[in-house]
């Protein structure tokens, strides 16, 4: 075994004096963060994959249309909001009730088209109510982690509310 020169040596002990608390800090939080990726007693093949912001989406739509409000509720990111021409929520519950209203006139829910840009997915639908013509939608959400953190949604309210005569 050939034992390493004085320069060698000096190097490696340069190397190890570079270490420090703070490098032990960001080790630790590495471990952390890989650890909440890795679920403890789970196996590998019992982790569910998270769905890509398109299935969230197309499962927001489908669990819609079913009024199946608790997997609708299950996309929903606790803290998500929801803007649109006949209300506001603010978080999951909020938006699961405004939903949860308005399937009481909703007939079908017709998506025409779904646009994909990173975490922000933009739904071209037709609302069809039992009150008015299929209303043009378009509804532009937020999807991280599978779970929607904002829905902003877009349409012309008028056919909803004929005038009075």
């Amino acid at each position: 075994m050939k034992l390493p020169s004085s320069a060698t040596a000096r190097k490696y002990a340069s190397c190890r004096s570079s270490i420090s608390a703070s490098s032990t800090t960001h080790k630790n939080q590495l471990f952390d963060l890989w650890s909440r990726g890795h679920q403890t007693g789970v196996e590998p093949e019992e982790r569910k994959p998270v769905m890509t912001p398109e299935e969230t989406m197309r499962t927001y739509f489908d669990a819609w249309r079913a009024k199946d409000f608790d997997r609708f509720r299950s996309i929903l990111a606790d803290e998500v909001t929801f803007a649109g021409p006949l209300g506001t929520a603010a978080d999951a519950e909020e938006c699961r009730a405004g939903i949860e209203g308005m399937s009481r006139i909703v007939t079908d829910i017709e998506v025409q088209r779904v646009f994909v840009d990173g975490t922000d997915v933009l739904t071209w639908f037709d609302l069809h109510t039992a009150d008015a013509p299929p209303l043009p939608t378009a509804n532009w959400s937020r999807v991280v982690d599978g779970k929607v953190t904002r829905i902003r949604v877009t349409f012309d309210p008028r056919p909803l509310f004929p005038p009075a005569r």
